[in-house]
Order: C-alpha cells, then structure tokens, then sequence
C-alpha cells in the first residue's frame, strides 16, 4: 500500500539526498551514471544539495556500453565537465558482455573489444577519466566479459578493499514507476536489510560489506521527472525520441540489442544513420530486428511448416544451429525433460509414465528421451510442457530460455566467454 506525505517529490528527493550527506562522507558517495533521464536527474539533484552544502566533488561510474548515439556522448562530455562543480570517479570503456538477442549465432557481444577496433560503433571518448584497457585499475574486481550488473557490485568492494572506504553509498535513478519490478524492490522488506532501517537505502548483502543501494527519486513520475529536467542539462537524444514519435513512457537509453532494448533499435536509422551504419557491422542481427521489430517473428503466435510436428520443427531448428549454440540450448531443455519426468509425472497426464523415471538414455541427436506432448491445449502456462513450448523458445530466439522457467548463471556466462575466446579469430 502507498503512503503518502505532506510534501512533494523534489522535497523528498533533497531531504534524502541531504541524510545521505549526513551519514556518509563526500568520498562514500557514488552516483551510478547512465546518461539516462533518471541518472542525470539523480545528479542534477545532488549537485544541488553539494553546492548548497560545500561539498566540492561529487563521484560518477559510467559504463560507457559503446552502442550510444553520438548525442549521448556528447551529454556525458557535458556532464563530466562539469565547472560549477568537480565532478572524479570513472568513465568506464572495459570489455563487457552484454545480450544480443538479435541473433542465433551471436547471443552475447563484447563492448570495447580491441581485437574489433577497426568496427568499433564510436571511437574511444578522450577524457582523463576514462578507463579503458590501457589503464585499467580494477585488477581482480574486474575481467574480461563481465556483465556490468556484476561489476556494479564488485565496483563498491574495490572502494573499500583497495581505496580504504569504511561504507559505500551507491545512488541509483531507479523509479518504481517504471516497472512492477522495481516496485517490488522498493516495497518488499522480507529477507532484506537496510540503513537504519530506512527503505529506499537497501544494504548490498553480496558485497559483505557496508554497501548499500540508495533510491532518492523511487517515487517520482514520469512527469515530475520532465518538470524537473526541462531547464537543466539533459541528454538531447529524448528530443530526438519525441520528433520521431515516440511516447515518452518508450524512450530509453540504453544498449540497443538486448530482449527489451531492441524495441528501439530502428531508431538509431532515424535519428543517426551513421551510427546505424556502423552498428549493423558491428553486431549480427541489427537489421534483422530492425525490420521485423514487433513482428511474429518476436510476439504473437509462432507457426511452423505445415506437415511436420512441433517435436520434428524444433529438433530441425536445433540441427541449424552453430554447435556451441545448439549445445547451449540442448543443455537447458535436458534439464527441462529430466526435471518434469522425475519430479511431476504424478501430477500430470499418464502419457508421462512411471517407466522414464530412471531411464537416463539420450537419443542420437543428443535429447533426453522423454513422451510428452508435442501440442498441448494449455501449453502457454507453465505447468504444461510441450514440444510446441521448446520449439517457442528457438524460434523467439530466448537464449536464457526463460520460457522453460530459466534464468541466467554464472556458468553459462563462463562457458560462453571461454568459447569466444576460443573462436575469437574465426
């Protein structure tokens, strides 16, 4: 349930900005920088209660994702020139992985990657705080192919162990308007820790340290956040966004070829075709997802050719594949049918027998011999498993396969960063 107070968001904003100044000193503050409407809206907010306060400095980590417009960079110069106030931290240009759910034969993809300079989508930004793999500080905090989610929270244990911090403050623009998500994130408190029990600094129990995640503007809208921005400095992309006719609820800044991200992908043509130019080189599948944006090819009802099954579609789909990929998705639909044939056959229809419980044979293609439907009537909802359900998974291109209730592991990323490595040159 929402409560609310008597005063407006700006007000909150600044008080929370103002306690976090309280409890910890101007170098345990950090500003998780993006670019974006909410990240910049963050620092416009805390520049304000700096100044008014005294403090000189105020410490930004951007992760520089190299698919950005032009204009986005240019903000970020803006921002990290800042003269009314001095802004230190890290422009980050390391090698990170990030999805690519764009393309079969390329599902993840290597910002920065040198051995791809000659296709890089942007050249290298020139700022005496950006770390690339010139300079890189990090040592263990950080390696090749990481995922930025897990550098965020290795980032605030490199602050203590090795700049000596006692806690780190890390500010996020997260609004919890945004998505259902992030409301749970604000309002759930259950197996959660926070500073001083206050719920919008949430403790960052992995790091086991005393980090924590702040959230000043969680409870501003859409509209608040434009009413605040539209006299400040602010990234000129969303004005682009708006020309070209995009509500605002749709814009985002943020790296074009992910499952979500690639909704915007046919942007980058409108509003710089030399950018989009470089980037249908850089990564596969740009143009593809720019012209069957929103199609059945991503959403909707997945057909197959007429004449064969759905068990026959999907295992052709398989025998296309490059071998690391098919590998990859014949792994998790083994864990699939073995799960459903050792954990629920008394739950579910007797075409799931007693008899596949201990039998742990693999046919010639490499599957998990199992009998179950190859179209069920309900096979949408989780509990029913199907062929049609698997071949769902190859055809959308769901690499984490999160329609067979997956999620992403440190495993797989391993694996995969090894097989590029592996293949780097081919």
């Amino acid at each position: 349930m929402k409560k609310y107070f008597d005063k407006n968001v700006y007000e909150a904003a600044i008080e929370r900005i103002n306690y976090i100044c309280d409890h910890f000193n101007e170098n345990e503050i950090w500003l998780s920088f993006s670019g974006g409407k909410d990240s910049g809206l963050c620092y416009h907010l805390m520049k304000e209660v700096f100044i008014k306060r005294g403090i000189k400095k105020i410490n930004l980590l951007l992760i520089d994702l190299e698919g950005h417009y032009k204009l986005h960079e240019q903000f970020c110069y803006e921002i990290f020139n800042d003269t009314d106030i001095e802004v230190c931290g890290y422009w980050l240009c390391l090698p990170f992985n990030l999805s690519n759910a764009s393309s079969f034969y390329m599902p993840k993809w290597l910002t920065w990657d040198y051995s791809k300079k000659d296709l890089w989508i942007r050249e290298m930004p020139k700022h005496k705080l950006v770390v690339n793999d010139d300079n890189n500080p990090f040592g263990k905090y950080f390696r090749k192919g990481m995922e930025f989610e897990e550098f965020i929270l290795q980032f605030p244990k490199f602050l203590i162990e090795q700049k000596g911090l006692k806690k780190v403050a890390q500010i996020i623009g997260i609004r919890t308007q945004e998505s259902f998500n992030r409301h749970l994130k604000m309002a759930v408190r259950k197996n959660r820790e926070f500073y001083n029990g206050i719920q919008w600094i949430l403790k960052q129990k992995s790091t086991g340290y005393d980090t924590y995640s702040v959230h000043p503007v969680y409870d501003w809208d859409l509209k608040d956040v434009w009413k605040y921005l539209h006299n400040k400095t602010y990234n000129k992309v969303y004005d682009l966004m708006y020309l070209s006719g995009y509500k605002f609820s749709q814009m985002r800044i943020c790296q074009p070829y992910g499952e979500e991200q690639r909704d915007n992908i046919d942007l980058f043509a409108k509003i710089e075709p030399e950018t989009w130019n470089k980037m249908i080189k850089r990564v596969y599948g740009a143009n593809f997802s720019k012209i069957y944006k929103g199609k059945n090819v991503y959403k909707g009802k997945i057909n197959k050719p007429e004449n064969i099954t759905w068990q026959e579609w999907a295992r052709l789909i398989l025998r296309t594949m490059p071998p690391y990929l098919r590998e990859h998705y014949l792994r998790r639909i083994n864990v699939f049918l073995r799960w459903w044939r050792k954990e629920k056959y008394n739950d579910i229809p007797c075409v799931y027998s007693k008899e596949y419980r201990n039998n742990e044979t693999f046919d010639n293609e490499g599957i998990y011999i199992t009998n179950i439907y190859d179209e069920h009537k309900n096979d949408t909802k989780k509990e029913e498993p199907s062929w049609r359900r698997i071949a769902k998974v190859l055809v959308k291109g769901d690499y984490l396969c999160k329609n067979l209730t997956f999620c992403a592991n440190k495993e797989e990323y391993e694996k995969l960063n090894k097989l590029m490595e592996k293949y780097k040159n081919l």
